[in-house]
């Protein structure tokens, strides 16, 4: 059995089909495997990022009412299989497994408890989506955009490369996700949410429409 965490891109928002397509690929491997599914902060997020610029709060403030935003965006998210199952701790996640359900951690309450991330714009849910792997102890976390995954300058998927590589100022991971990833020496993929099939090729370790990032 491995320990995955896939973190369900906001934007999949938009994309309804897609988005019930890869939570049933999820639903598919949870007989073999403890998938945790983390959301991501979705338009919630950007109109806490909005009003930020207009209401001025400050970045420890807007860091945990995007958290908020993402338990939004999970509650939104089970609404769309009715495997999933909302947990707020690390045991909720195991008992939801052996139950036969998809566990879908809703973080805010955990990453209060252990508070160890910056508070800045720099986390997002591609970082914290990294720390819940690390508290599961992860053979690897899949991050799903709507991308492949990291391209070069030359506009080729990166297949495969190390954290310390992942180029400054790319826009498809947080800023802080490579660190952590480096911290903790976790495996992480970026793939597709529009193509969920891709997480065959990440779970069963094959080369595929993905980008691969080695911690070392």
């Amino acid at each position: 059995m491995k320990r995955v965490v896939v973190k369900v891109s906001g934007n999949l928002i938009t994309h309804l089909d897609e988005a019930r397509e890869l939570l049933s690929k999820v639903y598919s491997y949870v007989r073999e495997h403890l998938i945790v599914l983390v959301p991501g902060g979705s338009v919630f997020a950007d109109f806490v990022r909005s009003l930020q610029g207009s209401l001025g709060f400050s970045d420890e403030v807007a860091h945990w009412m995007a958290i908020k935003s993402m338990e939004i965006y999970g509650i939104y998210l089970s609404s769309l299989h009715k495997s999933l199952k909302p947990v707020e701790y690390v045991d909720e996640a195991y008992e939801a497994f052996h139950e036969g359900r998809v566990p879908l951690l809703m973080p805010y309450r955990v990453l209060r408890e252990l508070n160890k991330l910056p508070k800045t714009w720099s986390v997002t849910s591609d970082s914290i989506a990294i720390y819940v792997g690390h508290l599961i102890e992860a053979d690897i976390v899949a991050l799903s955009k709507v991308v492949d995954g990291l391209r070069g300058p030359d506009g080729r998927l990166i297949k495969l490369l190390k954290a310390s590589e992942v180029p400054r100022g790319q826009s498809v991971i947080d800023e802080y996700a490579a660190h952590l990833a480096k911290e903790y020496c976790l495996k992480v993929a970026v793939f597709n949410g529009l193509k969920p099939w891709v997480l065959d090729d990440i779970l069963y370790s094959r080369e595929g429409l993905y980008t691969l990032i080695l911690p070392e």
